[in-house]
């Protein structure tokens, strides 16, 4: 894990002064994203008041995508978004999908060790994105994009994208054609 300066670099664990006797795992990312995606606290803790999941309108107003009569996102707040699936495996150094959220003060320790009835799968397309000194974006499949923030001196998850390409298709020729490839493919 690279920071800036060319070394790896853990900061240490960072008081969280708007969240009492909570601590922030570290102010580097990658290290942050590593012990936020194990700890059911920490998601729970470090997820923004305010966090958002982002989707196409369509998917639940049975409208057709890019249709200018109907708004392309839905953009709801929602807490349980920061809950994620995907963990992060230290024996592999490897970020992997579990499929099901942590429980309540449970932390996922090692593909050995935990949850053994669960399947787990490589995520070929992790990928975490610096967008700016205060904002990563982190695609763990294609499309599906969790944004962290970092606000009071620790990161924080504050939304969770489902991207669809048909969602920006032109209007009517370009979206239906879209459809009837995407029909043609299942």
């Amino acid at each position: 894990m690279e920071v800036e300066g060319g070394g790896e670099k853990e900061l240490g664990p960072l008081s969280d002064r708007s969240k009492p006797g909570v601590v922030c795992p570290s102010q580097n990312f990658e290290l942050f994203l590593q012990a936020y995606v194990n700890s059911a606290e920490l998601q729970v803790n470090y997820t923004a008041e305010s966090a958002k999941h982002k989707y196409p309108y369509y998917w639940k107003h049975n409208t057709e995508p890019g249709n200018p009569a109907h708004p392309k996102w839905v953009d709801e707040e929602d807490r349980d978004v920061g809950r994620v699936k995907y963990r992060y495996d230290p024996e592999s150094k490897k970020f992997i999908w579990v499929g099901k959220r942590l429980k309540d003060g449970q932390r996922w320790i090692s593909i050995k060790t935990d949850e053994k009835p669960v399947s787990f799968a490589q995520l070929s397309d992790f990928e975490i994105r610096r967008v700016s000194a205060e904002q990563y974006d982190v695609e763990y499949d294609k499309g599906d994009v969790d944004t962290y923030e970092l606000k009071s001196g620790c990161w924080h998850f504050t939304q969770h994208w489902e991207l669809e390409s048909i969602v920006d298709c032109k209007w009517p020729d370009e979206c239906r054609k879209q459809r009837e490839y995407e029909a043609g493919s299942e």
